[in-house]
């Protein structure tokens, strides 16, 4: 099979996902990429990859006619079998049309924006979404709460055209799995500091459960710019920054729990990655956490400090119950997010939409 994967979008995680899926594909499949000019073919592993480069300071870019028969060219001359479009982009809407002769496959990452995106973002998403919406032959998505979201904002969708794989961890972010010597934080938040995530909901947490318990938030972004007059408790600290990968596993081995305590959002790799290291997870009920996190950890109400708090104090003083959530988070990493079974369903996945679609050649 000859699988085609469309990634133009490349900018921090999603370049990574889409390297390390690529990776596993192409040990299955025939593969050919079509992506950004900062990812290459060796990085790929791919039978052949175009760069296109597309820079989002200078958003003219996305409106060349030259790079995008430069695309449908290249397309048109491997013949693909399967098209998979893997992140969200402006050149994606002009493409939709094209692509739909292939056996054609669109990942749904956000189906309504979340509240973390700006407005232009949003006005293209949305556009994209109605063309793939149309065109798709199967629309994946990384979770059955993204599921939902779709069929809400766009009942005319075929719910049989909707398939669920959950995200699986990044090769960059699957370190050595040693365990800490010592856990000397109680709390760890993971992430670019962004007021969608609610850091200011965890640190009233933090002052309800008290002085007892410590917590760190590791990633790039200032807590009062984004949320204001914010007053901070000496039991909390604040990178500020971002972090290496290396030091990044080091504070999750290190802590006691990692707390998620989002406004909203679709889905968030911080489980995926919390599990790997076999730590529990506290999360608010937005997306795909209730249904990734499962007996791994507790979920609480969006927005609510004193519920927060009870489910922390209560994860760190009952060590049973953490250690049961820390096996059971290894357990669930094994049986859903390991890349290779991940892969293994997504090539399965590619071969059945190619079959029941009738176009091309198995």
């Amino acid at each position: 099979m000859k699988l085609l994967v469309i990634s133009l979008c490349t900018s921090g995680v999603m370049r990574e996902h889409f390297i390390t899926y690529c990776r596993r594909f192409s040990e299955r499949v025939e593969l050919y990429c079509v992506t950004n000019d900062n990812v290459t073919n060796e990085e790929l592993t791919a039978k052949e990859t175009l760069n296109v480069r597309y820079k989002r300071n200078r958003p003219w870019t996305y409106f060349s006619p030259f790079k995008l028969v430069r695309i449908k060219r290249f397309i048109k001359r491997i013949a693909p079998d399967v098209v998979f479009v893997f992140t969200p982009h402006p050149v994606n809407i002009p493409l939709a049309r094209f692509l739909r002769k292939y056996a054609l496959i669109y990942q749904v990452h956000d189906p309504v924006p979340h509240s973390g995106s700006g407005r232009l973002d949003s006005f293209v998403l949305k556009a994209q979404h109605k063309r793939y919406y149309r065109y798709a032959d199967k629309l994946l998505v990384a979770g059955n709460d993204v599921a939902r979201q779709i069929v809400e904002s766009a009942p005319y969708v075929d719910e049989s055209k909707i398939a669920s794989v959950p995200f699986g961890l990044v090769d960059g972010l699957a370190g050595d799995v040693t365990p800490a010597k010592s856990e000397d934080t109680d709390v760890l938040f993971f992430g670019r500091v962004e007021y969608y995530k609610g850091l200011d909901i965890l640190i009233e947490a933090m002052k309800i459960a008290g002085s007892g318990y410590n917590c760190r938030i590791v990633g790039k972004g200032d807590l009062k710019e984004v949320y204001g007059d914010l007053a901070v408790p000496e039991n909390v600290e604040a990178t500020g920054k971002f972090v290496p990968d290396d030091e990044l596993a080091d504070s999750i081995k290190r802590c006691k729990v990692v707390v998620l305590p989002y406004r909203d959002a679709t889905g968030s790799m911080t489980v995926v990655q919390a599990f790997y290291y076999g730590r529990p997870v506290i999360a608010t009920d937005v997306g795909v956490f209730p249904e990734y996190v499962g007996d791994g950890g507790m979920i609480v109400p969006r927005g609510d400090a004193k519920a927060l708090a009870g489910a922390i104090v209560k994860m760190l003083g009952d060590d049973g119950l953490r250690s049961r959530c820390a096996e059971n988070a290894k357990r669930i990493y094994a049986e859903h997010f390991d890349m290779a079974h991940i892969a293994e369903n997504l090539c399965r996945l590619f071969n059945d939409t190619l079959r029941e679609s009738g176009k091309g050649d198995i």
